[in-house]
């Protein structure tokens, strides 16, 4: 293979592998969006001035809800992609990231759930309707899910 060709081609590698990278780091923040996006359930409170509603928080355990809107348009992405190594950045409000460690997990586990969607994508297989597909890790005849080897 010549020279030209073979720079041709890592080029052509190069430019797939940046627009697969950042499909994957928009539908990352769709997805982080979405579960932080759940609207919370009013309740009432008794006072003698009146009734006053005010919305509920979350369960321990259950990704934090939406009352402003504030965390979620706080999570933003930035993909870096250096010597064929990619890098998914992001930012969101000091509190978003303080609901993590102090019982409401929402940002791990809602990437956890969905890896086998991105490593999809990054395959380059066409996933039509991503926002609403589930897509799972394999199941072997036995039952038990396929792992990949460390």
């Amino acid at each position: 293979m010549k020279y030209e060709e073979r720079e041709k081609l890592k080029r052509i590698i190069e430019m797939r592998m940046r627009s697969r990278a950042q499909r994957v780091g928009n539908e990352m923040e769709a997805d982080l969006k979405d579960t932080v996006s759940i609207e919370p359930v009013n309740h009432r409170i008794k006072k003698k001035t009146g009734n006053i509603w005010t919305p509920d928080r979350a369960s321990p355990g259950a990704p934090p809800r939406k009352v402003s809107g504030t965390g979620r348009m706080s999570i933003l992405h930035h993909t870096i992609i250096t010597h064929g190594r990619v890098q998914f950045m992001f930012g969101m409000i000091w509190y978003m990231a303080r609901l993590e460690n102090k019982g409401h997990p929402w940002f791990y586990k809602t990437l956890a759930a969905k890896r086998w969607k991105y490593i999809k994508i990054m395959q380059g297989e066409d996933i039509s309707d991503t926002h609403k597909s589930v897509i799972d890790a394999p199941t072997l005849q036995d039952g038990s899910t396929w792992r990949a080897a460390s």
